[in-house]
């Protein structure tokens, strides 16, 4: 049987490892809707976006569009996100 102090070793290492995954999670969507307001200034539809990053999920491309319609010109990648999350 566990004891307390493995058991709480346990908690505080699944904990991190959460931290760790929607830290991961948080990096990839921002820097993505970056990347998509850079080239949706440009002009380019979601599609050539999304080939362009080599992106599968164009739904993903799209919706950053849909939301970052409106914060253009000054795309505020953080307010996207907040969002998108929301």
């Amino acid at each position: 049987m566990a004891t307390l102090e493995e058991k709480l070793r346990w908690a505080e290492e699944d904990f991190r490892a959460q931290v760790r995954e929607e830290r991961f999670a948080y990096a990839s969507l921002t820097w993505l809707i970056g990347k998509v307001c850079k080239k949706a200034l440009k002009g380019k539809d979601a599609v050539t976006i999304a080939n362009e990053l080599e992106e599968d999920d164009v739904g993903k491309v799209q919706r950053i569009m849909d939301v970052a319609k409106s914060f253009a010109p000054d795309y505020d990648v953080e307010e996207i996100y907040k969002k998108m999350m929301a």
